[in-house]
């Protein structure tokens, strides 16, 4: 079941260990690392020869009879312990002994009527090898000690050059200027007089002026927020007919309608001129088109001024 670099790989559980199994049917029995199990006392281990592909000779230290779990489904299986590159290794014996179904184009295989899913791809992508993910764990431990010795130390009532210059190691015990000075062994560096330096804080500081900060931040912030509320409420209502209006007006109303046979293009959807009879609230009216027609009780967004056409 193998193209090349790439393999069917089955992510399942060995006793306790996650293990990701290759499906190889030219191995007739599966296999597992003998240093994924190094507590695990095998049997019978002058019965089996291991050969690679190459015909090299591997060394077997026996057999195991371990709990597999794949999905959710577990089975008790007899595997070889022996020095193999791969981590486990399913071969034929597996698939005979328990009836694996093997369906490649679904990506599954079938055990015990349960569809498992399958990989195809690399092992080495799949999962990593632990000595270089420790590895790479070391690397970053040591840059973020490396970092830690670069970075600039701030104290209260400094600059930031200030800073930088205290960093500076005039010695052989890697202690900074600042630090030192801050013990009262004062070198060259940073010589300023006490009343130049403004404190950041006091030593008899209660935040009450990081609290007054605060407020004011607060106040700012509301104020700014109302002002483009206001100013969001006033376009929107600059769009809207506020005033409404007063009995005798002549208003259209807007009334869509949809006519077989023409396009809604050269459909009308404004009528009038209607005449507001009663204005029954704020914002709705009792119309009448014409001294015979119907009345209608609408709302105001459906009503617009009507202004009489201009002939030229």
């Amino acid at each position: 079941m193998k193209r090349g670099d790439y393999s069917v790989i089955i992510h399942g559980t060995v006793g306790k260990l996650d293990c990701d199994f290759i499906l190889d049917t030219a191995s007739s029995m599966s296999i597992l690392k003998r240093d994924l199990f190094p507590d695990v006392i095998p049997t019978n281990p002058d019965k089996y020869v291991l050969r690679t592909a190459t015909g090299e000779e591997v060394p077997v230290y026996g057999q195991v009879k371990l709990n597999t779990q794949l999905g959710s489904v577990s089975v008790i299986h007899t595997y070889l312990l022996a020095d193999i590159v791969d981590e486990c290794i399913m071969g034929l014996d597996f698939i005979e002994e328990h009836k694996v179904g093997i369906l490649v184009a679904q990506r599954v295989i079938v055990l015990n009527g349960v569809k498992i899913p399958i990989t195809l791809g690399s092992a080495g992508v799949v999962r990593e090898p632990v000595h270089k993910h420790c590895e790479r764990v070391k690397d970053q431990l040591v840059l973020s000690a490396d970092v830690r010795r670069v970075t600039v130390e701030t104290r209260p009532g400094w600059s930031n050059e200030e800073s930088k210059k205290g960093q500076q190691v005039d010695d052989d015990d890697d202690e900074p200027v600042l630090s030192r000075k801050e013990r009262g062994r004062s070198g060259p560096v940073l010589t300023r007089k006490e009343r130049d330096r403004k404190p950041r804080w006091s030593d008899d500081c209660d935040g009450t002026e990081l609290q007054e900060g605060l407020r004011n931040i607060h106040d700012k912030t509301r104020d700014k927020l109302k002002l483009s509320s206001d100013r969001m409420k006033t376009r929107y209502d600059s769009l809207c007919n506020s005033v409404g209006f007063q009995v005798g007006d002549q208003v259209w109303l807007y009334n869509p309608k949809r006519r077989k046979g023409r396009s809604p293009k050269l459909q009308q959807d404004w009528e009038g001129p209607y005449n507001v009879i009663t204005k029954i609230n704020d914002v709705v009216y009792r119309i009448q088109k014409g001294p015979r027609g119907k009345f209608k009780v609408v709302h105001l967004d459906r009503l617009a001024t009507y202004l009489e056409p201009e002939f030229s």
